[in-house]
């Protein structure tokens, strides 16, 4: 059978709108991992935080998810007040979604939903986007 090439999922010229959007630069690392697996749900999916409480992560978002994610985020939380950006990058199984924060190495959040209000809508559960992304498992690894 003949092999096709597979078009990147997300361009460079996408993740610099999403800059000019936060009025922030990104980490590479999320670029490079976007480039192939945005919308794509991969098996290391499983992340524990430093309590060692268990996240699962559905998928990884596409363009489209993140540029609207971040808007309604910034709507629901009023980051002028919290002084902090977050941009969702993944679902989270529960439909929660991960943010990368525009802080110093990236951490990353859970933004819960609009039921919560405040502070009490997103948790820090990793200190860097390097970590989260390496630390993602496979399921029943623990």
């Amino acid at each position: 059978m003949r092999k096709f090439t597979i078009s990147k999922r997300f361009h460079k010229s996408e993740y610099k709108l999403l800059e000019e959007r936060i009025e922030s630069n990104l980490p590479n690392e999320l670029f490079q991992v976007l480039e192939i697996y945005a919308g794509c749900n991969v098996e290391e999916r499983i992340y524990f935080d430093k309590n060692v409480k268990k996240w699962t992560m559905a998928s990884f978002l596409t363009f489209p998810q993140i540029f609207k994610y971040f808007e309604n985020i910034e709507e629901e939380l009023g980051f002028a007040e919290l002084d902090i950006k977050l941009l969702s990058f993944a679902f989270e199984e529960g439909g929660w979604r991960f943010c990368i924060s525009t802080e110093i190495n990236y951490p990353v959040y859970i933004f819960k939903s609009s039921s919560y209000a405040g502070k009490d809508a997103f948790e820090k559960i990793s200190p860097s986007i390097t970590e989260f992304l390496n630390g993602l498992e496979l399921p029943n690894k623990k």
